[in-house]
């Protein structure tokens, strides 16, 4: 009845009659209640009470946690970490968690003890992993070690990070990182061994100009040259790589493309090459088709139209490379005119159907045009072909970012770019021809990690890489310093330089690159350029005119020099830099209004009218710019052509509302005219755009 008794059970008790609330506990037990009622004079029999063990909390901590529980074959609803009361006794307890193996304990609990148990680790299960390559019975190596299975195989791999090594003889090796997390169900692609194969040997050829009965292939020399550099970057021995150019051909005759120097040297290469070889021939420069015939002739130095002997057959070129042992043979033709030029072929002549050319079935064919038309890079030195042969080089090609670029790869990203880059620039077709298949297991070039690095700065526009000079300096002299024979890094550092006003190291970067090659044109211009700027007007013009004799087909160089004679001002500077000036613009691939306009203000400042008039006509006819109709409204005034002059002004400001020398020279013809109203109008007109000019004041005062 609530009364703690000094007495433990098992005892005897006297308790007076009537009902009584009998509570019994022990240590480790659960406590019990009875209710006894006895009368007077009876005597009660009370059963013995059976006292049962208490549950003990156990607390089950996993590594990691969330881990299901199950205790005596039965599932737990609670999850690790979880505090469960057990009663005493032995008991089986087992945890299971994804992407781990099942741990199972014993565990004997001792009535009244508490009960420690530590947390359990969880052992992460191995990952069947399925290792396939294409061919299979590759060898297979797993962190440097080798496995015994080869494949395709399945592997049980831990968790973590691996490195795996597949090599198969007569195929390079491959090796991929492999990260598996835990519970992971990984689907590994099958890698695709690549074929060994042997060297690549390469003839480069590129005549600008083999006749002067067609049109030039402009920067056909400056383009083969940089592809040569981007070939050997990527791992094409100098020993197997033979470049001739015009250029070269000046500075040492066995160097020169003539005739008979290509066929020799493309003879002695089929028949030096071996089976596992591939021979890449790449020409640069004029092929033209004989009306009636399949075969096209490639102009080498010297060619004559009329002269059939003195033309290399394309035809007699293929069979000769059909001869070699060599597997797989490239034959890349850069050719073509640009557009604006004259279309017109040589009588008995037509442009080339490469098509109708027999081809072997190991030789893959690219040209750099299905049209005939090969367009020219606004800002750089190169065919739009070839610059999209330098980018992929560069590793734009380089798809699946393995570092190798495949033939195929090449192809691709060759002909893609190309047609992009021609939609981009001017809306008109370029679509290369392709005949053959484009291997994709053959390798033709590697990315050199420094070209790689450089290929997004080289591909900034000038104005992007004036605003980024100062950021962008410190990387690439690191490049230099790590690779100090690759031109492009001092192509960009010279120009980061520039726009730094650093002119005194843009000419120590130019001379560095003329030392490692002396026939790259661009030295010479951003010579000229800081020459320039330092006002060394002498030997700017001496820099830029060797430039134009390498890269002739450059409009900028030509209006570059045609600036630097205008600020020397010698006495036949005026006439020289005309000449320049008419030059750039018969080269610009676009019509240019500034061309037209300052050549035609140098026949301006020497009062022939007639000229300067006649050279703003003629740039009007190409596009329509409100500076040239303003310049030969003054030509017509000074020629009394009032009328005329009228009109030019009208369409000038017309074009250009900004231009306050336009309306002042409306306003003058005007009130000549005793239109003093209209006249008023356009000297308020001029005096809103500069209100500085007092010659505009005065018109308003008169009027």
């Amino acid at each position: 009845d609530g009364v703690k008794q000094k007495e433990k059970s098992n005892a005897k008790l006297k308790l007076k009659p009537g009902k009584h609330k009998v509570r019994f506990s022990k240590t480790g037990y659960d406590p019990k209640e009875i209710e006894l009622s006895f009368n007077a004079g009876t005597t009660p029999e009370v059963k013995p009470i059976q006292l049962e063990p208490s549950a003990i909390l156990v607390d089950f901590q996993t590594i990691p946690p969330e881990a299901s529980i199950e205790i005596d074959g039965v599932k737990q609803k609670e999850k690790s970490n979880a505090k469960l009361k057990l009663k005493p006794g032995k008991h089986k307890i087992r945890f299971n968690k994804k992407g781990y193996d099942e741990q199972e304990i014993q565990l004997t609990l001792n009535i009244g003890e508490t009960a420690e148990v530590k947390p359990v680790k969880l052992v992460a299960s191995p990952i069947a992993v399925e290792l396939q390559t294409i061919p299979t019975e590759a060898s297979i190596e797993i962190d440097g070690v080798k496995q015994k299975e080869q494949s395709n195989a399945k592997l049980n791999l831990k968790p973590g990070k691996y490195k795996i090594r597949f090599s198969k003889q007569g195929f390079e090796p491959k090796e991929i990182q492999l990260a598996l997390n835990v519970g992971d169900s990984p689907n590994v692609e099958p890698i695709k061994l690549i074929p060994i194969t042997g060297s690549l040997r390469a003839v480069l050829v590129a005549v600008r100009q083999g006749s002067d009965q067609i049109p030039p292939v402009a920067f056909a020399e400056s383009d083969l040259s940089a592809v040569a550099r981007a070939l050997t970057l990527g791992e094409l021995e100098q020993k197997n790589l033979t470049l001739l150019t015009s250029q070269r051909g000046a500075q040492k005759e066995e160097l020169n493309p003539t005739r008979k120097r290509i066929r020799d040297l493309i003879k002695q290469n089929a028949e030096s090459a071996q089976k596992r070889d591939t021979l890449l021939v790449m020409l640069s420069g004029q092929i033209i088709q004989k009306k009636n015939e399949n075969d096209c002739q490639f102009l080498p130095v010297g060619a004559d139209l009329n002269r059939p002997e003195s033309l290399l057959s394309m035809q007699s070129l293929i069979d000769e490379l059909k001869k070699s042992k060599a597997e797989n043979l490239i034959l890349i033709l850069d050719h073509g005119r640009s557009p604006g030029v004259e279309r017109k072929n040589p009588e008995g002549f037509i442009l080339p159907d490469l098509k109708k050319l027999s081809l072997p079935e190991n030789l893959l064919l690219l040209s750099s045009s299905t049209q005939g038309t090969r367009h020219i890079s606004p800002t750089e030195p190169h065919s739009l072909f070839a610059l999209s042969m330098l980018r992929a080089l560069r590793g734009k090609a380089d798809a699946n970012n393995d570092a190798r670029l495949s033939v195929a790869e090449i192809v691709k990203s060759v002909t893609d770019d190309t047609s992009e880059s021609v939609k981009k620039l001017s809306n008109a077709l370029q679509i290369p021809l392709v005949q053959g298949e484009p291997s994709e297991k053959l390798t033709l070039s590697r990315v050199s990690a420094t070209l790689k690095e450089l290929a997004p700065i080289l591909d900034l526009s000038d104005q992007d890489l004036k605003k980024k000079s100062n950021e962008l300096l410190p990387k690439v002299d690191l490049l230099i310093k790590n690779n100090p024979k690759v031109i492009e890094g001092y192509v960009v550092r010279a120009k980061l330089r520039f726009f730094g006003e650093k002119y005194a190291e843009v000419i120590e970067d130019c001379e560095t690159i003329l030392k490692l090659n002396a026939t790259f044109a661009q030295a010479h211009e951003f010579r000229g350029d800081a020459l320039h700027e330092q006002k060394k007007y002498d030997e700017a013009i001496d820099a830029y005119g060797e430039a134009i004799k390498l890269n002739p087909d450059q409009s900028s160089l030509y209006t570059s020099r045609a600036t630097s004679f205008q600020r020397r001002q010698k006495l036949p500077d005026m006439d020289n830099a005309a000449n320049d000036l008419r030059k750039a613009i018969d080269l610009s691939i676009k019509p240019d209004a500034l061309l037209y306009l300052r050549l035609a203000r140098l026949s301006f400042i020497r009062n022939d009218n007639e000229t300067a008039k006649k050279i703003c006509t003629e740039g009007l006819a190409k596009v329509k710019d409100a500076s040239l109709f303003i310049l030969r409204g003054f030509m017509n005034l000074r020629l009394n052509d009032v009328e005329s002059a009228k009109e030019d002004m009208e369409a000038g400001v017309k074009l250009d509302g900004r231009r306050d020398d336009g309306y002042y020279a409306l306003g003058r013809i005007l009130e000549a005219r005793k239109e003093h109203k209209t006249a008023l109008e356009n000297y308020k007109k001029a005096i809103e755009i500069d209100k500085t000019n007092w010659r505009y004041f005065a018109g308003l005062g008169r009027c």
